[in-house]
């Protein structure tokens, strides 16, 4: 069995909603600067990266973006998704269907 995390995360924004999780053969966790929780979602606190206040934002949402096997490192594959979308298909079926395992 793979070791799967959906990841998105959330910058500059004062309020947002997150789906529900169905699936329960990945982790997903959801990076923010926001003190907030969702149903099934493993919340991680992002913190200002960038000094340039234009794309500072996106710049800090970037991090768990580009770099996922550094914030989240004991995984096999990593699902990025912006939090404005949701994962409606089983996790381990993308895995094995697009990447022809």
């Amino acid at each position: 069995m793979n070791k799967i995390a959906v990841v998105t995360s959330v910058v500059g924004v004062s309020s947002f909603d997150m789906y529900t999780p169905k699936h329960s053969n990945a982790d997903y966790f959801l990076f923010t600067e926001l003190n907030c929780s969702f149903p099934g979602w493993n919340v991680k606190k992002l913190y200002p990266y960038s000094i340039d206040s234009k794309y500072q934002n996106r710049r800090t949402a970037k991090i768990p973006k580009i770099l996922p096997h550094q914030v989240l490192p004991d995984y096999d594959y990593y699902i990025w998704h912006d939090h404005t979308n949701y994962v409606s298909m089983n996790p381990e079926e993308i895995i094995s269907s697009y990447l022809q395992i």
